[in-house]
């Protein structure tokens, strides 16, 4: 009989871990739903239909398939869905924008089409380009606006993000031109 109080106590401690382990699962799950990367297992759509997605859920499924989550979900699902970061991309001071349609901090002053030039061309509603680690999409149209008419259709969010500080870009140079060109051009513009 000695032994029957350790074998409970190493009993409960088992199932301790064991149910640490199912809720440290289930809330991984639970953040992984929140920021959108998370797959599911009906495929892509995760809809057990034929029947064609509204133009609403075929822009979130875009979202999620792109993870878009990945960087412009805040960590605190209280922010609101798509509400940016307020922590630097690493390596970066680049901030992830709010994507809700929040007037103030987000883009909900943004038109339609200028949502979808700036997922496809990096330059923003005031015409200032995007860092660099927001990527450039090649977007076909259907795709392109069912996202930025998913983006529209979030709550708003009033969820401040720091300005982003990006490296600055490199001027683009043709490629005939050489040095000499480059140094014509700096001499013109010190006549000016």
């Amino acid at each position: 009989m000695p032994d029957r109080p350790q074998s409970r106590a190493a009993g409960l401690a088992r199932g301790i871990v064991a149910v640490a382990l199912l809720g440290a699962g289930f809330l991984a799950l639970l953040i992984a739903c929140s920021t959108g990367d998370a797959s599911t297992p009906e495929g892509d759509a995760g809809i057990a239909t034929d029947a064609p997605l509204d133009r609403i859920a075929a822009g979130e499924l875009a979202v999620r398939r792109r993870a878009c989550g990945s960087c412009h979900q805040s960590p605190d699902p209280a922010d609101g869905v798509m509400s940016g970061q307020t922590t630097p991309r690493l390596g970066t001071l680049s901030y992830p924008a709010n994507l809700t349609p929040d007037v103030e901090t987000g883009i909900g002053r943004w038109p339609t089409a200028r949502i979808v030039f700036a997922m496809r061309h990096g330059v923003d509603v005031d015409d200032q380009p995007l860092c660099a680690a927001m990527p450039r999409f090649d977007l076909e149209d259907e795709e392109a606006y069912a996202i930025a008419e998913y983006l529209k259709s979030l709550p708003p969010a009033h969820h401040a993000i720091p300005a982003s500080t990006c490296p600055p870009l490199k001027p683009k140079t043709p490629p005939d031109a050489g040095t000499d060109a480059i140094a014509d051009a700096s001499q013109d513009a010190s006549q000016d």
